[in-house]
């Protein structure tokens, strides 16, 4: 079931200072988490202000209810002095911008899908537990983060299930998805600045 206007027109307002998904891009997210299974989860790295986040939640919403976990360092001190200026130029640091990250996601009624998860991806990867049925990796761009986002995150998600990529037009992450393994991965499926594929299954190769 897709979202109506109405919706889409609330979610195209929220806050993200220009820099989050557009509308189109909304659209994709929306459309992958509506086809999460209830027992999976969907795991969002780099959340900002929760924009793509409640994109993706309406559409688990009208979906099958998949649980989703925004993660973000928000406040959180990196330790990479280019990274700290950065995030403080564009306000990922700021402490009200996880405010509004809480603040929208209550606004738009779904809160209740969304746990938040503030620290390093990796370190979260390190002891998740969970089959992860959709990873949408929007964090540091650079190849070296990407990389590390990807090979922490992606043994998690099961057989079919989604890996998206936001920025695909950055430089560093359009590297790590040409390394995408050929044997693990089906046809990647691209859109202006996002671009996902489903992981092959054990016996069957899934569509992108």
């Amino acid at each position: 079931m897709p979202l109506t206007d109405k919706q889409i027109a609330k979610l195209s307002q929220l806050q993200d200072q220009n820099i989050g998904v557009k509308p189109e891009e909304g659209c994709i997210l929306s459309g992958l988490a509506s086809k999460v299974d209830a027992g999976h989860a969907i795991v969002e790295i780099g959340t900002y202000k929760g924009k793509s986040t409640c994109w993706i939640a309406m559409g688990s919403k009208m979906g099958h209810g998949a649980h989703i976990y925004a993660i973000d360092l928000w406040d959180t001190p990196s330790g990479d002095p280019g990274y700290e200026e950065l995030r403080c130029k564009r306000t990922y640091a700021d402490p009200k911008t996880k405010q509004t990250f809480i603040q929208q996601i209550q606004d738009m009624g779904v809160d209740d899908l969304i746990t938040p998860i503030q620290g390093f991806s990796h370190k979260v990867a390190s002891t998740w537990d969970k089959p992860v049925g959709m990873l949408f990796i929007d964090g540091h761009h650079a190849y070296k983060s990407c990389k590390l986002d990807y090979d922490s995150w992606s043994k998690y998600i099961v057989p079919g299930g989604y890996l998206v990529f936001h920025d695909n037009n950055m430089k560093g992450v359009k590297q790590v998805i040409a390394e995408l393994p050929k044997d693990q991965w089906g046809e990647l499926t691209t859109r202006r600045f996002t671009t996902y594929t489903v992981r092959l299954s054990n016996s069957d190769q899934e569509g992108g």
